[in-house]
C-alpha cells in the first residue's frame, strides 16, 4: 500500500473526549485502526465538554492516538443559551467547509458516520462522499422505530425513515446485533458489513486488583433514562431476605429523581447506594470489586436491536453478570457457564439470579471468570482487528 488510508468520523460529536457509550463505542472501534495503515481524524461539530477539570481541551489537537478537530467556536458547551445556538448553528458549517477542504486536497477515503438520528444529516453526508469519491461507512446501533418515547411527529417520521432506508445511502455498516443485519439484509442482502459487539480494552481493567475488605453488593451501571429496568431491579433486589448485600446504582443523564423517589419507598432503602460522575478509574474499581453485575434485557424490539455497552465492561472485570436470554445474549451467553442468565427480565427471576450468587459464591466467581474469557475473545478491542482492517480495505479495494 503506498499510502495510510485516511478515515473521517462525522455524526456523533465529542470524539475522543466523551463518555456516552456512543464515544466509547467509537473510541474502542478507532483505536483497533494501526497508525501505521490508517490515519484518524474526529470532526465534532458540536460543543459537548463541561467546563471543569485541569486538562485542557484544545480545538484541535491528538488525544489517545486520535486527531481530532472541533468546528465550533470552543469545544466547550456554553453556559449560555443563545451562544450555545450561536455554535450549534455554527459547529456543522463550519464542517462543510472541513470536509470540503479535505474532499478537495484528497484527505478523506472512508467517512465513518456514527448517527444521531438525522436522516438529512445522512444524505447530506452521501452527497459529500459521491461530490468527491469517498466510501462511507455507518455505524447501526439501534432501532430507531422502536423507540415508544417519541411525542413529536417529526421525530417518529425520521426514526421511520432512517431505518427504512439508510443502507441505502451507504457503502457499507458496522451494525451491533443479529437483529440489525436481519433487518438490513431485508432491503439491501449484499450490503458489505462487519458485526461489532460492544468493545473495551480488557488490558486496562487487569490492572486493577480486588480489594480485599469491601462490602458485597451487587451492581448496576447505566442511564437512569431505563428506568424500567431499574425498578425491576429495585423490586428483584426487595425479593432478597438478605441484608449482607447492597445494590449500588452508578447513574447518568435525566430521571435520576424518579429513582430516587422510588427508593425513598423500598423496603431495603437503607441498602440502596446511587452514585454518579464517577472518573473511570472509580467506576472500574466498583466493577471489580462487585459479587455480581446486573445488565436485564427485555424482549422488546428495542432491546433485542441493540446491545448494551456496559456489557463488555462487566466482562472485563471477571465478576458474574446477570442478565435475560433476550437479544444478543443468546448469541453469547449460556446460563451457569459464563452468565447467569435469567429467562426472563421479571423480578423474580432476576432475584433468583442474585440469591444463586450469595449462596453459591465460589461457582458464581468461576462463571464471572468464564465470562471474562468469552470476553476476551468477542469484546476486547483487539478481538476483530484483523476483520476490520480487512473489511475496510475491501470496500474501497486497496
Amino acid at each position: 500500500m503506498k499510502k495510510k488510508v485516511n478515515i473521517v468520523h462525522v455524526g456523533v460529536s465529542g470524539v475522543p473526549f466523551g463518555r456516552s457509550a456512543a464515544i466509547n463505542r467509537c473510541m474502542a472501534i478507532y483505536s483497533i485502526f494501526s497508525t501505521d495503515l490508517f490515519n484518524v481524524l474526529a470532526i465534532n461539530n458540536k460543543a459537548d465538554n463541561a467546563i471543569e477539570g485541569t486538562n485542557k481541551i484544545n480545538k484541535k489537537g491528538i488525544h489517545l492516538n486520535i486527531s481530532y478537530q472541533y468546528t465550533t467556536p470552543s469545544p466547550y458547551k456554553p453556559n449560555n443559551f443563545f451562544k450555545r445556538r450561536l455554535y450549534n448553528f455554527i459547529g456543522p458549517i463550519n464542517e462543510f467547509f472541513l470536509i470540503l477542504k479535505l474532499g478537495i486536497e484528497g484527505k478523506i477515503d472512508i467517512m465513518i458516520f456514527y448517527p444521531k438520528g438525522n436522516f438529512i444529516e445522512l444524505v447530506y453526508y452521501r452527497i459529500m462522499s459521491k461530490l468527491f469519491r469517498f466510501s462511507l461507512i455507518s455505524h447501526y446501533v439501534e432501532y430507531r422505530s422502536s423507540f415508544k418515547n417519541r411525542k413529536k411527529k417529526w421525530q417518529r417520521f425520521n426514526d421511520v425513515l432512517f431505518d427504512k432506508y439508510f443502507m441505502f445511502f451507504v457503502d457499507g455498516i458496522i451494525p451491533i446485533s443479529n437483529f440489525l443485519i436481519t433487518h438490513i439484509k431485508e432491503s439491501k442482502k449484499n450490503l458489505p458489513m462487519i458485526k461489532i459487539p460492544p468493545l473495551v480494552d480488557f488490558s486496562l481493567y487487569d490492572n486493577f486488583v480486588k480489594n480485599a475488605k469491601t462490602k458485597k453488593y451487587f451492581l448496576y451501571v447505566g442511564s437512569a433514562a431505563y428506568f424500567n429496568a431499574i425498578e425491576k431491579i429495585l423490586e428483584a433486589y426487595e425479593l432478597i431476605n438478605n441484608r449482607d448485600y447492597y445494590l449500588i446504582l452508578i447513574l447518568h443523564g435525566s430521571g435520576i429523581d424518579s429513582v430516587l423517589n422510588t427508593i425513598s419507598n423500598h423496603r431495603k432503602k437503607d441498602l440502596i447506594e446511587i452514585k454518579s460522575n464517577l472518573d473511570y478509574n472509580d467506576l472500574v474499581k466498583c466493577y471489580k470489586n462487585a459479587e455480581a453485575l446486573l445488565i436485564p434485557i427485555s424482549n422488546s424490539i428495542q432491546d433485542k436491536a441493540r446491545f448494551p455497552q456496559k456489557i463488555s465492561e462487566y466482562l472485563a472485570s471477571a465478576n458474574p453478570i446477570i442478565t435475560t436470554n433476550y437479544g444478543e445474549v443468546r448469541h453469547y451467553f449460556k446460563d451457569n457457564i459464563n452468565a447467569l442468565v435469567a429467562k426472563d427480565d421479571d423480578p423474580f427471576y432476576l432475584s433468583e439470579k442474585m440469591k444463586y450468587v450469595i449462596n453459591n459464591p465460589e461457582i458464581s466467581k468461576k462463571i464471572g471468570l468464564n465470562g471474562y474469557h468469552t470476553g476476551l475473545e468477542y469484546f476486547d478491542n483487539n478481538s476483530y482487528k484483523i476483520l476490520l482492517k480487512d473489511f475496510l480495505l475491501e470496500i474501497i479495494k486497496i
